[in-house]
């Protein structure tokens, strides 16, 4: 009897242990449960209308192990207050209590290993959560416009996704674990609350817009990361330091734009590129190191920078965007490296402090304080041009359409024989250009509209010697207010020459060549003082010193000058001699010897040359040759001599040293000739 009863318990024991049930079933708090199709779990699966605002999830309901909260299973329960999640679930899926905004009390169970999107999307009365260690992943938008100030993280967790704290805007903290490798896209975005935060040395990569529109202060980006997602960093107006570790390579488009509290930016040696609007917008920026790896500055990498002083950019770019220093207006200067070969329109619009752009490939100094957005192009790509007294480079090749549009402030231009063509509307509206300087030997064929509204009617046109005829007759080139040959300076293998213009010369921007005039005459020594000077008036006798060769000289202002004792002639002129109280001499080298030598009676001094009159009663004896001084300290070889014969040669064979001795044969250095200290070099 005994055991039968024994066997009737244990057969009831059995049923109520296995007994397991199908399909979906609701418990007393109002949660429904699905069983799935193995014969030992369940998942959570939706509520009934009479839900309890306190739920725990059990770990087994009827027979089966609860292992997931089912997508939407709790979706806008606006009523519930507190949730538990039991061990046995594994996962969280996807919107389980998306705009459950009572909601203040969560309880994750240490077993879950996944928090999939939208999974408490706008609990808006949630302020903290502690993810559990067993958690690996949190999906995208998971916990996205809660109310959370603090956030625990598990030590497992290798990957946040987009959106995960998307406008959390009560948090003012974060840990990221160590495990986390990806940072993703929009993970902290608008959290305007968060002041400051850690990134473990485990994170690789910044998604695009992380931390944009935080209330960040600072930011140490540890040496893992290699990738600054686009905007990673944007709009963070409290932020007032970043260090940026050599480990970056890229740094993505408008990543630190709206960064307004930024002043100072050190760019590591590793980046290759800087996207576009990196920087737009960081007001109080003052200082950027852009270093040499990189190659390329992005469309308005720092546009309206209104701080930013000074930037040098290094040899190794090769690009520039469009407008990628627009309305910088407390920027001042930039040097453009060689190596740049494109730089975009409007590069720098609105850059109304910048007095100079230094081009390196011709040296050339842009006089920019306008708009500063002419634009040409070389070798198909573009080159800056300032806005003012403007010498395009001579690699450029074409002049765009509407390079110089409404430069009001363009006064000059000088366009070298390189360009081959010049786009529509190029100089259009540029009320204030009085000359354009040009390098071809047949003119250049343009539109109508190149030079329209510039009253250019008014300005000179300044062409290559012996080709005013032809430009004359050319469309648009003849409707010029005047048309003025440019003198070319040819120099012979001597190094130096006299020379006379019909117009005013411009030196001042010339490093191969230089000008002088003769200020001054020491009978003493049969010397004459040669100053230099920059601006020479027209029909001035000038002596000109440079390398061989030839060179076009700019116009210039034609100031005037004293005290010269050259006389330029303007046509062939015939001189002798002696003409009433003066000796006339004509630069010339006689024996290895150059100097002023009187000229021979009849003599034709060409024209464009110079000649140096000299009282007779004031040379002294026995004079045949005139000494040049430079005061400059420049040199034709012999800074002083005693006057020499018409042979080139000294009067006196005996030349002594400092000591009185007698030395037959001088080497280089000071002695005495004819009573005078020469030297000899």
């Amino acid at each position: 009897m005994k055991r039968h009863l024994f066997t009737i318990v244990l057969s009831l024991f059995s049923l109520l242990t296995f007994a397991q049930f199908s399909g979906t079933v609701t418990d007393s708090q109002g949660v429904k449960y699905t069983a799935n199709d193995d014969e030992s779990t369940c998942y959570v699966s939706g509520h009934e209308d009479n839900y309890s605002a306190t739920i725990e999830i059990p770990e087994e309901f009827e027979g089966r192990s609860v292992t997931s909260i089912g997508g939407s299973a709790f979706n806008n329960c606006s009523s519930l207050t507190t949730i538990t999640i039991p061990y046995s679930v594994t996962s969280i899926g996807y919107d389980a209590f998306a705009d459950c905004n009572s909601l203040t009390s969560v309880t994750i169970g240490n077993n879950v290993t996944s928090i999939e999107n939208h999974a408490f999307w706008n609990c808006s009365s949630l302020t903290s959560i502690t993810i559990p260690n067993s958690v690996t992943s949190i999906e995208d938008w998971a916990f996205a416009f809660c109310s959370l100030t603090s956030v625990t993280i598990g030590n497992n967790v290798t990957s946040i996704g987009r959106g995960a704290f998307y406008y959390c805007s009560g948090l003012t903290s974060v840990t990221i674990p160590n495990s986390v490798t990806t940072i993703g896209e929009e993970v902290f975005f608008g959290c305007s609350g968060l002041t400051a935060i850690t990134i473990p040395n485990s994170v690789t990569t910044i998604g695009d817009r992380a931390f944009a529109y935080c209330s960040l202060t600072s930011v140490t980006i540890p040496n893992s990361v290699t990738s600054i997602g686009d905007a990673a960093f944007a709009a963070c107006s409290g932020l007032t330091s970043i260090t940026i570790p050599n480990s970056v390579t890229n740094i993505g488009d408008v990543a630190f734009s709206g960064c307004s509290g930024l002043t100072s930016i050190t760019i590591p040696n590793s980046v290759a590129s800087i996207g576009d609007g990196a920087f737009w917008g960081c007001s109080g920026l003052t200082s950027v190191t852009i270093p040499n790896s990189v190659t390329s500055i992005g469309k308005r990498t720092f546009a309206e920078c209104s701080s930013l002083t000074s930037v040098t950019i290094p040899n190794s770019v090769t690009s520039v965007g469009d407008r990628a220093f627009e309305e910088c207006s407390s920027l001042t200067s930039i040097s453009i490296p060689n190596s740049v070969t494109s730089i975009g329109d409007s590069a720098f619009d609105g850059c109304n402090g910048l007095t100079s752009i230094n081009v390196d490939p011709d040296n050339s100094t842009y006089d920019s304080r306008n708009n500063c957005n002419a634009i040409v192009e070389t070798a198909s790509n573009k080159l800056i041009a300032g806005c003012q007294n403007t010498v395009i480079p001579n690699s450029v090749t074409s002049i765009e359409n509407h390079a110089f549009y409404g430069c009001s402030r363009l006064t000059s231009v000088t366009i070298p024989s390189s360009v081959t063509s010049i786009g529509d509307y190029a100089f259009y509206n540029c009320r204030g250009l009085t000359s354009v300087t040009v390098d071809w030997e047949t003119p250049l064929e343009i539109d109508g509209s190149v030079f329209a509204s510039s009253y250019y009617g008014n300005a000179t046109l300044y062409v290559p010697k012996g080709t005013k005829a032809l430009y004359e007759a050319a469309d648009v080139w003849k409707d010029f207010g005047d048309i003025v040959e440019m003198d070319e300076i040819t120099i012979g293998d001597e190094g130096i020459r006299t020379y006379c213009s019909t117009q005013a010369l411009d030196f001042s921007d010339l490093d191969n060549i230089k000008a002088y005039i003769v200020s001054a005459f020491k009978p003493s020594t049969g010397e004459v003082t040669l100053t230099r000077i920059t601006d020479v008036p027209a029909n001035t006798g000038i002596v000109v010193k440079g390398a061989a060769g030839t060179y076009t000289i700019p116009m210039g202002p034609g100031e005037t000058i004293v005290a010269n004792m050259l006389r330029g002639v303007t046509t062939n002129t015939v001189l002798n001699k002696v003409e009433g109280d003066y000796t006339n001499y004509v630069l010339a080298k006689k024996n290895g010897n150059l100097g002023f030598y009187a000229v021979v009676d009849g003599s034709t001094l060409s024209a464009g040359k110079a000649y140096l009159p000299l009282p007779t009663a004031s040379l002294p004896s026995g004079a045949r040759s005139i000494k040049l001084v430079f005061e400059d300290g420049g040199t034709t070889g012999i800074s002083e001599a005693s006057p020499l014969n018409d042979n080139g040669e000294m009067i006196n064979d005996n030349v002594y040293d400092l000591q009185g001795r007698l030395v037959e044969k001088p080497t280089r250095g000071l002695y005495i000739v004819n009573g005078r200290k020469v030297v000899i070099k």
